[in-house]
């Protein structure tokens, strides 16, 4: 199904002259493991990507985000193809004859493997040929993916299942990873509790390549995201019975869920406020080291609905953007300290209006009424603005007819003013040298009024 992406353009490489700061690199000491984790785990993602495929079900794509951060200089971590040394497919020894040289069954399976985590409701196999056909299958929901000309990620699976160490499963561990497979040709197989972070982290991900993201059966509200240099790949779920699960791809053993109605007793009744027949299929804008994330939300009656989301503070509309801040606040403690450390975002991921004025004054108004004003100083002040002037002013700017959808101009930091307002179908923008478009005088005299009122300019 092709999917309709909300325009956007590059954001955090054209506006260093605007407001780059210098940082300093951090995470020093993790980038090294994270370097070996981050090259390892190519092994089945790159094949995956690079290679052709031919699928039985529409599988989700997901191209892989640009990944020079503006906000920091840190080392390239998000993982990419690494080449393996090729080996002779093993085949059975045939009898020479003066005329025909040996056959070769290209159908045969060469190798097979499976991922559970039964507490998930996770069970998920691959099969693949020596032809180099792969079959990916979720046995929880019978979908299934064909991906043709997978010659690396056969080489990969038959040089490193063999050197793969698997525990024993502890007793009734439903929530552990549980892993067999086997290599026909070589008489090789094995079961047992999978810890290797970096098949953890290459199974999930080549799985979920082939047949979208795995959220468990009942799921309501579920996001996961791939991995990016400063976290591993991970995932949110809220089912029907009210717990919240949260994973990562790398653990070996998820960890229970809590009781939402404790953790957050309003994240279903914010999504079921979602109106699903307004959102898009993609919300997507070209940033930079961020994640491929997709949103599950299911309502009481209906099918499941997946949206595709990049770049959350610059391209969700107003209708998602109270329900994904819940779910980011959620995931904050799973993800800590698991990667490089993260450099703050452009602007507040609940940003809901942000005008930078020519004399180098800004505001920030937020989802919850707070109100960030910068002096040409860069001295920050911060304040609070009643939720109705919020919601009236950036209704009066989204219906001036001055602005349009995505964040090009902005991105591009070439207008001496800018502003961004946060709609019901996105983010959307103006910008302009000299006088204001037409449209925008009454907005632009209440924002320079704020101005004045929180940071005297």
């Amino acid at each position: 199904m092709a999917q309709r992406q909300r325009a956007g353009g590059a954001v955090g490489e054209g506006r260093d002259q605007r407001d780059q700061r210098g940082r300093g690199r951090r995470g020093w000491r993790r980038w090294q493991l994270w370097l070996w984790v981050g090259l390892a785990l190519v092994a089945l993602a790159g094949c995956g990507q690079e290679e052709g495929a031919t699928e039985t079900r529409p599988a989700t794509t997901q191209a892989a985000p640009a990944i020079t951060p503006r906000e920091a200089d840190v080392p390239t971590l998000y993982p990419t193809f690494t080449p393996v040394a090729a080996r002779a497919t093993p085949t059975q020894a045939m009898p020479a004859t003066p005329t025909a040289g040996p056959s070769l069954d290209f159908s045969q399976i060469a190798v097979e493997f499976r991922y559970r985590i039964p507490a998930l409701g996770l069970d998920r196999r691959l099969e693949g040929t020596i032809g180099a056909e792969v079959t990916v299958v979720d046995e929880t929901t019978g979908l299934a993916a064909i991906l043709q000309n997978q010659t690396g990620t056969m080489l990969e699976l038959q040089q490193s299942l063999p050197e793969l160490e698997l525990e024993p499963l502890p007793a009734d561990c439903d929530r552990c990873v549980a892993f067999s497979y086997e290599l026909p040709l070589d008489g090789a197989s094995d079961e047992g509790w999978l810890r290797d972070p970096v098949m953890l982290a290459s199974v999930e991900n080549y799985t979920t390549l082939a047949l979208g993201a795995h959220f468990p059966p009942g799921t309501v509200v579920g996001l996961r995201r791939s991995a990016t240099p400063y976290d591993v790949a991970h995932s949110l779920a809220l089912t029907a019975d009210g717990a919240l699960w949260r994973w990562l791809a790398t653990a070996p053993e998820v960890a229970e869920p809590a009781a939402a109605a404790t953790v957050s007793p309003n994240l279903a009744a914010t999504a079921a406020a979602v109106p699903l027949d307004a959102l898009e299929e993609s919300y997507v804008v070209d940033c930079t080291g961020v994640a491929v994330e997709t949103l599950r939300l299911r309502p009481e009656e209906g099918e499941a609905r997946d949206v595709h989301i990049r770049c959350p503070a610059f391209s969700l509309p107003t209708t998602l953007l109270p329900l994904y801040v819940q779910v980011d606040a959620l995931l904050q403690e799973t993800v800590a300290e698991q990667g490089l450390p993260r450099p703050p975002l452009e602007i507040p991921l609940a940003t809901l209006l942000d005008y930078q004025r020519g004399d180098g004054s800004r505001l920030t108004l937020l989802l919850d009424g707070t109100a960030r004003a910068t002096d040409p100083a860069g001295d920050v002040f911060t304040s609070t603005v009643g939720a109705s002037q919020v919601v009236s002013l950036t209704t009066s700017l989204h219906e001036s007819g001055a602005l349009a959808p995505g964040v090009e101009a902005y991105a591009a930091g070439e207008a001496a003013n800018v502003m961004l307002v946060r709609g019901p179908e996105g983010m959307m923008e103006v910008a302009w040298d000299g006088g204001a478009p037409a449209g925008l005088e009454a907005g632009l005299e209440e924002l320079d009024q704020l101005l004045a009122e929180i940071a005297g300019v």
